[in-house]
């Protein structure tokens, strides 16, 4: 899959460190509100995704590959014992 059009792989590139870091506040701020976490990850997932749609599979896995989910989900799990 080639992706899309340049406009759209333009916009995609400019929204998706926004989309992500406000996903990442979602998560973050989600231990003061009942259910925060949830739609947080919904924000992140949803901005992968929209890399997936406007630059196809292969350029996204090396966006976002492997390592950094794992660091993530790292980073995520000692946040969680520090809080």
């Amino acid at each position: 899959m080639a992706g899309m059009t340049v406009i759209v792989r333009t916009i995609a590139r400019l929204l998706f460190p926004f989309t992500f870091l406000f996903g990442a506040y979602i998560v973050i701020h989600g231990h003061l509100t009942p259910g925060g976490g949830f739609p947080g990850g919904v924000i992140i997932a949803a901005s992968i995704v929209m890399l997936i749609l406007a630059y196809g599979i292969e350029r996204a896995q090396k966006k976002v590959g492997f390592l950094h989910a794992e660091v993530l989900e790292s980073v995520g799990g000692i946040a969680i014992v520090i809080l």
